[in-house]
């Protein structure tokens, strides 16, 4: 969807609107971007020309990103449980001797 933003000369963004818009006319710095669904104008970068809006992550990038994270967790868990399992049965074959028949 064409989105009008409206920016300053640091890239900070001050207003972002689509639909029926009038194009601002002079004084003002704009870009006209093409913006995808769920995603939305975090700043525009002034340090290129022409100026170019950076766009927040695509929700399925940030989906992508913690399903990563937790994958790295779970086998970081799973490791962890058989460590603990190895030394339980470690603890268990030098005391088993001395256990009671």
């Amino acid at each position: 969807m064409m989105t009008l933003v409206i920016y300053d000369n640091t890239g900070k963004v001050w207003s972002q609107m689509s639909g029926n818009y009038d194009k601002p006319l002079g004084g003002v710095q704009y870009l006209e971007v093409e913006v995808p669904a769920g995603r939305y104008v975090v700043s525009v970068n002034v340090g290129v020309v022409p100026h170019v809006a950076v766009l927040s992550p695509a929700p399925i990038d940030l989906v992508a990103e913690k399903l990563e994270e937790l994958e790295e967790r779970m086998g970081n868990t799973e490791n962890l449980c058989w460590i603990a399992l190895e030394g339980a049965a470690d603890t268990y074959e030098a005391v088993e001797p001395f256990l009671p028949e």
